[in-house]
C-alpha cells in the first residue's frame, strides 16, 4: 500500500495549570485547562513499501537527530506494539516554536499517531491511543481532542469543557526558550498560586471574561521569571490591557493575551513584534 497526507498539528495554551503535588518518580500533579490554537505545524506523511524504514525531516530543527524526534519515537511505538514493517517517512514544517509552551512536539507526534491508525487501519480505540501517546509524553494526549480540556493527574485525565468566550490569542515568545525540566524542578522553592480551576471552568462556559482573568494562573510562572526576567516584563504589560486575559502558557517562554477584539491584539503584536517572535492566532 501506498498513503500520502498533509496534516496539521495544532498548538495549545495552559490556560491554567496548578501543580497539586508531586507523583512517584518526580513527576508533578497538575490541574490544566486548555484552549486549542489555529496555529499549527504542517506534516507531510509518506507510507510506501514494506522495509521497516522510518525517515524524519525538519529543516526547522537542524541540530535534533531524526531519533530524537517526538514523531520518530510515536511511529517507533507504533512498530513495536502492531509489528507493521511500511515504511514511514514524515517532513514537518514548523509553525510552532519549540522550548515555547505550546506543545508542538507532542502535537506533532499525536497527529502522526492518529493519521497512522487510520492508515494501516491499527483500529486503536482512544484509550489505547491515549496509553500510548503517554509514552512520547504526558500531554501528548491532549492533542487527539484538540477542544478546550480540563486534564488532571499528570496529565492523562481528561474531560472536555464548554468554551463560550469568542477569543483571539496574541502569542509572544522571547527568542530565548526555557527546559520544561528545569523550569518544574525551580518551581519548587515558589509558593503556589490561588487559581480556582472550577471557577475558571464555570467562567468560560459564562463567557465571562472578567471571571477568566481573576481565576486562572500558572504555578511555573514564578520560576520561569526568575529564569527568564523578560516573561515577567511582558507579563506586567499585559496584565494592565483592559479586556484582555494574559498569562504564560505551560512552561514558558510563551506569553499570551486572549481578548474578543483581534484590533487590540494587532496593536500590542506591533508593539512587541520587532523585539519578539509574535503571532496572533484563533482559540478553535
Amino acid at each position: 500500500m501506498q498513503f500520502h497526507m498533509e496534516i496539521k498539528a495544532f498548538a495549545k495554551i495552559n490556560l491554567a495549570l496548578k501543580i497539586t503535588g508531586i507523583l512517584p518518580g518526580g513527576f508533578h500533579s497538575l490541574e490544566m485547562v486548555n484552549l486549542p490554537l489555529d496555529l499549527f505545524d504542517l506534516i507531510d506523511i509518506d507510507v510506501y513499501g514494506h522495509d521497516s524504514l522510518t525517515e524524519v525531516f525538519c529543516p526547522a530543527m537542524p541540530d535534533l537527530k531524526p531519533q530524537s524526534n517526538l514523531c520518530f519515537k510515536a511511529v517507533d511505538c507504533l512498530r513495536e506494539k502492531y509489528g507493521f514493517n511500511d515504511n514511514i517517512k514524515i517532513s514537518i514544517t514548523k509553525n510552532i516554536p519549540s522550548q515555547a509552551g505550546l506543545g508542538g512536539g507532542s502535537s506533532d507526534a499525536a497527529s502522526v499517531i492518529a493519521y497512522l491508525n487510520d492508515a494501516l487501519k491499527l483500529e486503536m480505540t482512544l484509550t489505547e491511543m491515549d496509553n500510548l501517546a503517554l509514552r512520547i509524553g504526558s500531554d501528548t494526549p491532549y492533542f487527539f481532542r484538540n477542544t478546550c480540556c480540563y486534564l488532571s493527574g499528570f496529565g492523562e485525565k481528561i474531560t472536555t469543557v464548554k468554551n463560550n468566550c469568542d477569543f483571539f490569542c496574541l502569542l509572544i515568545k522571547p527568542h530565548e526558550g526555557l527546559s520544561t525540566k528545569e523550569v518544574y524542578a525551580e518551581s519548587d522553592y515558589f509558593d503556589k498560586q490561588e487559581i480556582d480551576i472550577n471557577a475558571l471552568v464555570d467562567a468560560l462556559s459564562d463567557g465571562d471574561i472578567d471571571v477568566i482573568s481573576s481565576v486562572r494562573g500558572n504555578d511555573l510562572e514564578p520560576a520561569a521569571i526568575k529564569m527568564l526576567p523578560v516573561i515577567g516584563e511582558i507579563l506586567r504589560n499585559l496584565k494592565s490591557i483592559n479586556g484582555c486575559v494574559s498569562g504564560m502558557s505551560g512552561s514558558g517562554s510563551t506569553v499570551f493575551a486572549l481578548c474578543n477584539d483581534v484590533n487590540v491584539l494587532n496593536d500590542l503584536k506591533n508593539e512587541y513584534s520587532n523585539r519578539f517572535w509574535c503571532r496572533i492566532a484563533k482559540v478553535l
